[in-house]
């Protein structure tokens, strides 16, 4: 299946896509191939590949949205107030704002994060979602996720280490 995707000619749209609208039909075009890859049975890593592309094509329309100037809406002269850039911006991609609030924090996230996490969700046999992906870099962050290399071995072993319960078990038991 996955050769039959043009990934090659995907990616190269993904990289020119300027249109705001553009950028929300092809986000909605990978989530369609996903669903039918995993409808079909296609392979898990077909369709963590077209969520990490949806997710790039996210993360542009999230940085555009944090590039527009917070400000507040203006009466008219009318009494009603105008509607401020962010509220037009939201208005015409058909989107809520808590869906635009997660793709501005994945805007954050470099594609190398992007395609580490996508190689431990094909590893794991686990779906790469958005959710997932800032779960993953959240815990990064706070110190949680430490990457262990063996050197014997070619083998990266991701380990999470959940530093609050570790401490309550030890301090349960008694341990310091």
């Amino acid at each position: 299946m996955s050769e039959l995707i043009k990934w090659d000619e995907i990616e190269h749209q993904i990289d020119e896509a300027r249109d705001l609208k553009a950028i929300i039909q092809m986000q909605e075009q990978m989530e369609a191939i996903k669903i039918l890859v995993k409808q079909i049975g296609g392979s898990l890593k077909t369709q963590n590949r077209s969520s990490r592309y949806r997710i790039f094509l996210e993360q542009k329309v999230g940085e555009r949205y944090k590039q527009l100037p917070d400000e507040k809406s203006r009466p008219k002269k009318s009494g009603t107030k105008s509607p401020t850039k962010k509220q037009i911006f939201i208005k015409d991609i058909d989107k809520d704002k808590k869906t635009l609030h997660k793709w501005t924090k994945e805007s954050d996230i470099s594609k190398e994060k992007i395609l580490e996490y996508e190689n431990i969700c094909n590893k794991e046999e686990k779906e790469l979602t958005s959710a997932g992906l800032l779960h993953f870099v959240t815990m990064e962050q706070k110190g949680y996720m430490k990457s262990i290399k063996y050197k014997h071995e070619d083998v990266i072993v991701e380990m999470a280490i959940l530093k609050e319960r570790v401490n309550r078990i030890e301090n349960h038991l008694g341990i310091e």
